[in-house]
Formats: structure tokens, C-alpha cells, sequence
């Protein structure tokens, strides 16, 4: 999960606790490093208020953090770890998963998650499944955000539309997004993003879910993409552009993140949003109330006879397997997870959270905008394909959606020369 609308002035941070025994004074000293994304270090919780919390239990534990950006994050744990001096704990976008455990760059933590009902418990089903890789569990989840329809609530009146009434069908969302567009204006519809980077497939992705199945089969070893549910799910973003033209055709240069600007912008009346954008600048000033009086949001327009569906990015905390003290590691895993102070760090930095008890906190619930929608998602959620060949499947995916756009195949047609290339991936799979 890519963190979208906040300035990173440090490409590193580097944050040190010193503590002096754990479990007890005369105990040798312990050195945790911990890496984490760089914005998560922006705010006290949860990791400097865990780690001062941790310093009174256990007085010779030093915890070193270093904050790392996106694409950092990942490149820098995997060469740390293949020359043997990788952090103890690192974070995990939940898309690396397969790969990080087929490679053994984590650990298993199945034994601890087993031995910590309270914590895998509190874990929202989907969440905890998220977390699995070829049934054992490698780590609880920091935190995330949940795919909905948002829609701009001053277009909807302008269009004569209901504004507390969004589409909830795929035809009213395509009759929705024709009333919503005017051309000359550069006003339209349904903005979504195109550009050949992941990110436009993980907003595509919960269209795909809704006809009860998913990118891959249930084992990982095939394609199942274009199959009809994966072929309408790609028809209709054709349909927005083409034959409705409620979409515009320079959505194949734009990424995520850039079409919730467009969105804040007033260029586009609906979008599909990770998380809230009420953190983003256009809404700064305004207070929750103001806010949900200008911007709805709901699930998923549906596809015919489909099921309700959303999809989930975010980071899963891992233990790396050079990890000297692994039991200690999980120790103080547990410490930053506890409710309140994940409380505090998902209201300070604007994400979601994937325990229960942090969602029924009344915390959370006066910070969430549109808190009923947002918590009633939470078990009809769905992450992308955790396996290691991952990232160059999308790619493939990539490239068809920017084919049927462009006009140069059918949906059939690019999802099925994708299919081959996906299959090809995972006929050589190694895990």
C-alpha cells in the first residue's frame, strides 16, 4: 500500500530508543532494528509510544527504527536480508507477501499468533487470511485501507442527481456518470486510473471480485481473469470510456492518487479512493461533518447478480529470519499493537484500522469519515494475489488494460493473451 497526498521531506529517518534490560535488570542488552514506512515515524504512536511504553517492562532493550519510503522499503529489506543483515522486524505491503515467505526473508509466526488469542482474534477474518501463506500465519497487521465508491455531493445536485444516492448497480453507475459529464468543461463522470502502474489494477480488482471469483484460482496455479467475471469487470471500464465517453481517454497516463486529485479538483464526480482523502489539502480546514456533507462515500456499484466486494492494501509487520531474538521481537510487536495506542496512530495519520477492537473504539469512530460504510467493508475485503510472481503478472494485466483503452483488443482478447503469460509465470513457480 502506497502512502498518497503527504509530503516525505526525509528519505530516511532514523529513530533510537535506549533501554536497558529485558525482563529484568542484569539481563545481556538487545539490539531490535525495526524498519517501517517513513510516515509512520511522522507521529508518536504507534512506534515511538510503543517503544517509551516497552522501555519501562523491559529497561536493556535498544530499539533502532529506520523509516523507509515505498519502493525503498521493499529493495532495501530484500538486500539487507540476502546478505544476512536485514533488519529483526520490517514491514510488509501485503502484496510481497508470498514472495518475502517463499524466500524465507521472514519468519513464520504462526506459534505466536497461536499463543496470542487476544491479538489473532481481534484480527478481522479477511485480515488474518491476508496475513497466510501456505497456512502458516507471518504477522499481524499494522494498518490499512478500504476501496469505495466516493462521489462529489455539489455535482450530484448540479446534475440533478440525488447527492445522498449513489449508484449502486453498474448500469446506474455508467447512467450516473453520463448525466455527471461535461466535455467542454473537462468534467466527467468517473475518473479511475489507467497508467501502467499496480496501482490501477488494485482499484479495478474488487469489479473483478464481485462475480464470485478472483484474479487467480483458489491454489494460485492459474488464471482465472478472463473468465467471464474478469472479461465484464474489464468491458465496463471500456464501456465508461468508449461508449459512454463519461470517462476520458487521457486516464491511461494517470496513476493512483492522481485521479483523487482530479477528484478534489472537481475534474471527476466519482472515483474509486483508498482509504479517505479527508486528510488531503482541499478538505484541511473542514470538520468531519463538513466534510461527509460534501463527499459520500459506498461500496462498489454492483455487477449484476454479484456480490458485494472491496479490496484492501497495507502492511503486515514481519520478523525477519536474521533476527537474533525473535521472541523479543514479538514482545515488542505486541506492545505497539496494543488498541489504544493503534488508536491514536490511525487518527494522527488518517489510515484504517484491521483489528475490532480499535474500529469499536468511539475514538475511531468520531475520527472515521463515513465510519458505517468504511466498518461494514471490513469482512467483504480482498487483497491481491500474495503470490511471488505477483508484480510481473500485474504487469501483464497492465498491459491488457491499456490495450482494450487504447482500442488495439477486445477485454477477451488482452485478458487472454495476459492468462498465457500469467500461466507461463506460475507453471514455473518454485514454492
Amino acid at each position: 500500500m502506497k502512502k498518497i497526498g503527504m509530503m516525505v521531506f526525509v528519505l530516511s529517518v532514523f529513530v533510537s530508543f535506549d533501554i536497558f534490560a529485558w525482563g529484568g535488570g542484569g539481563e545481556k542488552p538487545i539490539t531490535l532494528n525495526v524498519a517501517v514506512r517513513d510516515y509512520t515515524l511522522d507521529n508518536e504512536p504507534p512506534w515511538k509510544t510503543g517503544a517509551a511504553a516497552y522501555q519501562k517492562l523491559h529497561p536493556n532493550v535498544k530499539i533502532v527504527f529506520e523509516g523507509l519510503p515505498y519502493d525503498d522499503m521493499r529493495n532495501k529489506v530484500l538486500i539487507a536480508v540476502a546478505a544476512g543483515k536485514g533488519p529483526d522486524i520490517a514491514y510488509v505491503d501485503c502484496i510481497w507477501l508470498g514472495e518475502y515467505a517463499s524466500n524465507k526473508i521472514i519468519i513464520p509466526v504462526t506459534k505466536y499468533m497461536n499463543a496470542t488469542p487476544a491479538l489473532k482474534n481481534d484480527l478481522y477474518s479477511p485480515f488474518l487470511a491476508g496475513a497466510t501463506w501456505k497456512g502458516e500465519i507471518y504477522g499481524p497487521w499494522s494498518h490499512t485501507d478500504v476501496r469505495t465508491l466516493v462521489w462529489n455531493k455539489d455535482m450530484f445536485k448540479a446534475a440533478g442527481l440525488d447527492p445522498e444516492k449513489p449508484p449502486t448497480t453498474w448500469s446506474q453507475l455508467r447512467e450516473y456518470a453520463k448525466k455527471l459529464t461535461n466535455p467542454s468543461k473537462d468534467v466527467w463522470g468517473f475518473g479511475f486510473p489507467a497508467f501502467a502502474s499496480e496501482g490501477s489494477l488494485d482499484m479495478w480488482y474488487p469489479f473483478v471480485y464481485q462475480g464470485g471469483k478472483g484474479i487467480l484460482s483458489d491454489d494460485f496455479t492459474k488464471a482465472i481473469f478472463n473468465q467471464p467475471h474478469g472479461v465484464a469487470a474489464m468491458q465496463l471500464y471500456y464501456d465508461l470510456m468508449w461508449t459512454d465517453h463519461a470517462s476520458p481517454t487521457d486516464l491511461i497516463g494517470v496513476e493512483e492518487g492522481q485521479h483523487t486529485d482530479g477528484f478534489d479538483a472537481g475534474k471527476y464526480a466519482m472515483i474509486i479512493m483508498a482509504g479517505t482523502n479527508k486528510t488531503n489539502d482541499a478538505y484541511a480546514d473542514l470538520t468531519r461533518q463538513q466534510f461527509e456533507a460534501r463527499v459520500g462515500a459506498a461500496p462498489y456499484p454492483l455487477a449484476p447478480g454479484g456480490k458485494v466486494a472491496t479490496g484492501s492494501g497495507g502492511w503486515i509487520i514481519g520478523i525477519t529470519r536474521d533476527a537474533k531474538n525473535p521472541d523479543v521481537a514479538w514482545d515488542f510487536i505486541t506492545s505497539v499493537l496494543k488498541t489504544d495506542n493503534l488508536v491514536d496512530f490511525v487518527v494522527a495519520d488518517g489510515d484504517e484500522a484491521t483489528y475490532k477492537s480499535v474500529v469499536a473504539s468511539p475514538k475511531y469512530k468520531e475520527y472515521l469519515p463515513q465510519y458505517p460504510v468504511r466498518f461494514g467493508l471490513m469482512d467483504s475485503t480482498h487483497f491481491r494475489p500474495p503470490v511471488p510472481e505477483y508484480l510481473k503478472i500485474a504487469d501483464a494485466l497492465l498491459n491488457a488494460m491499456q490495450k482494450v483503452l487504447t482500442q488495439k483488443a477486445s477485454a477477451q482478447e488482452a485478458l487472454n493473451e495476459a492468462a498465457l503469460i500469467a500461466d507461463s509465470l506460475l507453471a514455473q513457480r518454485k514454492w
